[in-house]
């Protein structure tokens, strides 16, 4: 007779910081109850809940062993709980299927008035992301109220553009290169 494996995984949204919406497979309930309580601690107004992923879903990824997806639920939590990357409060500006050249950032930076090196991509999947970013801290708390601050004023402001949305991510950020390749930050 041959037991079924049960895996966990941690469900989580939160209005500033940009997480996966799931976290997992972990292999025990005890993990993904550690990294609810990590989440919780770091994130209180985080919305967190663990659930059991689907056995379709667990083998999402064609190709990929069960321990390689623990593995990268275990990174893809070290990254949310800022472990891996620094916070950067960034502004989405735009999206592109290919990555953006040096001479379109400068044009872009120009076009809504920052310096040409604020201007950086997230690899998205499949699109690129070409943010606008304010601030790179190890505090979220530093983070989180630059990102609410950034919020507030561009509300505030009478006729303006409000441009992109404006949130905290831990992600790779990379600049532009000249010849469409890109290089991290």
């Amino acid at each position: 007779m041959t037991t079924k494996q049960h895996y966990y995984g941690v469900a989580a949204s939160h209005p500033v910081l940009k997480m996966q919406q799931g976290i997992g497979p972990f292999p025990t309930a005890t993990e993904a109850g550690a990294a609810l309580d990590q989440l919780q601690a770091l994130y209180p107004s985080a919305s967190l809940r663990i659930y059991e992923p689907s056995a379709k879903a667990i083998g999402a990824t064609p190709g990929e062993s069960i321990n390689e997806r623990i593995d990268h639920a275990r990174h893809s939590l070290a990254s949310t709980l800022g472990q891996v990357e620094p916070y950067s409060v960034i502004e989405i500006l735009e999206m592109h299927d290919e990555r953006i050249t040096t001479d379109y950032a400068h044009t872009l930076a120009e076009k809504i008035g920052c310096p040409p090196d604020e201007i950086g991509l997230i690899q998205g999947s499949p699109r690129w992301i070409v943010v606008r970013r304010h601030l790179d801290t190890s505090d979220y708390a530093k983070a989180e109220t630059k990102a609410l601050w950034l919020r507030r004023s561009r509300d505030q402001e009478a006729g303006g553009d409000k441009q992109g949305e404006i949130c905290v991510v831990t992600l790779p950020i990379y600049a532009p290169a000249e010849n469409g390749t890109t290089e991290q930050q």
